[in-house]
């Protein structure tokens, strides 16, 4: 897979310019600032990682963390996703030796869990000819698969019903770390370039008003070709996202 690299891009920058390396720092730090911008809301930049989960069910939130996309558990090739409960304790629990603990299961000691064996159902909702009676808006009200995003304290808790040792997480990162990450899609080098011409014409006396409007315009029209070109949506997946919206639900 052909893919660039930001000291690629800041060379061909200063190539085109005809500058001498010792602009070189100055291309790079511009280079830099657009590639993170661009990694947040067009070029995506994700990352997966297994996180292992400690005695209070929690997780540590990797240093690159931005935002997360997908956080679940693996079955074979696929990961069963959960969903975000904002309604977790932000604060954490202490033992009497001042040791970080979970929080007992209030919904299994309460009763709040759906009934799980098979005569509840039955007796609730059929009838005598074992027809359903409906009513059943949100069939397991509890969702136990949930977790929190805790930024203050870099951790996301998980709940405490969860007997696994570790979890998996898609999440996005700024791109700027020093890994196989920061490589560039061919498609954002025009755009990056273009970014890198702007600013240095802005940030130089060299150029007058008229000439930095030209280059600000130019980088954003090359925004708009690598935004389009990053899309790859088509009718087969609209028609797709529509029926993935469907599904049976018993009603009355």
């Amino acid at each position: 897979m052909k893919l660039y690299t930001l000291d690629k891009l800041v060379r061909s920058a200063l190539a085109d310019k005809s500058y001498p390396m010792h602009w070189y720092l100055q291309f790079l730090k511009y280079g830099i600032d657009v590639f993170r911008m661009l990694n947040f809301d067009v070029l995506r930049n994700v990352k997966s990682v297994r996180l292992p989960v400690n005695s209070y069910k929690a997780v540590t939130i990797p240093c690159d963390f931005v935002d997360y996309i997908r956080i679940g558990d693996e079955m074979g090739q696929y990961i069963t996703p959960w969903g975000e409960k904002e309604s977790f304790n932000r604060l954490n629990k202490f033992d009497a030796n001042g040791n970080k603990v979970a929080y007992g299961d209030i919904e299994a000691s309460n009763g709040l869990l759906p009934a799980d064996w098979e005569g509840f159902w039955y007796t609730n909702y059929t009838n005598d000819k074992g027809e359903h009676l409906g009513r059943i808006f949100n069939n397991f009200s509890s969702f136990r698969n949930s977790f929190e995003v805790i930024r203050e304290r870099n951790e996301i808790q998980l709940d405490t019903s969860y007997t696994g040792t570790e979890i998996t997480m898609d999440y996005v990162t700024d791109g700027v770390n020093a890994d196989s990450t920061t490589a560039i899609h061919p498609y954002a080098h025009d755009c990056i370039v273009a970014y890198i011409f702007w600013k240095m014409k802005e940030h130089s006396r060299a150029y007058n008003l008229s000439e930095r409007a030209v280059a600000k315009e130019e980088f954003y029209n090359q925004l708009r070709v690598l935004k389009g070109r990053m899309n790859n949506i088509d009718v087969n997946m609209i028609r797709r996202s529509l029926a993935g919206g469907y599904g049976p639900v018993i009603r009355n």
